[in-house]
């Protein structure tokens, strides 16, 4: 994982496209209990995890259904909410604003304790630990879960496991 907590998967099946497409419409949303949220489309498709607890930092995530050798390649990318980037970053310039008042503060008095610097730091790094061991864990899931749940993905070879997310 990089600077943003985005994750992305290979899959193959030995199902078409099609038919594989078909088997990922019957698991998304309009009927209850489905699994997922989102639409699928030729080619392609967006879906999101369906939970009791309605948290924002589920994954979003967008794919592409390709045909390869008979069967088909699937390219999963996942994201955070955009309500979620956009808290990191306003929380983010927040901490970074802070650090540079204290770097200011600490450039104008010498005598000042530098250990101010060390608070923007830490929350900066509990923050974006809290936030990519979440959006991890739940990339793990929402991955094993969309092969436990879709039979024409429990076929399928993980290029990349989930434990690389």
């Amino acid at each position: 994982m990089g600077l943003l907590p985005i994750a992305a998967l290979d899959l193959e099946s030995k199902l078409p496209p099609e038919v594989l497409l078909g088997h990922l419409r019957a698991a998304i949303g309009g009927h209850p209990g489905a699994p997922f949220a989102g639409e699928a489309r030729p080619g392609r498709f967006r879906i999101t995890r369906v939970n009791e607890y309605r948290t924002t930092f589920l994954p979003v995530v967008t794919g592409s259904i390709l045909p390869a050798g008979g069967g088909s390649a699937v390219r999963l990318r996942m994201r955070p909410h955009a309500s979620v980037l956009v808290f990191l970053a306003i929380w983010l310039a927040f901490l970074a604003v802070v650090t540079g008042l204290a770097v200011a503060w600490r450039l104008r008095s010498p005598a000042n304790s530098a250990l101010w610097l060390a608070g923007p730091a830490l929350l900066a790094a509990v923050t974006w630990r809290i936030v990519s061991g979440v959006f991890s864990a739940e990339a793990r899931w929402l991955v094993g879960h969309l092969q436990a749940t879709i039979p024409a993905l429990g076929g399928l070879e993980l290029i990349c496991p989930p434990d690389h997310l």
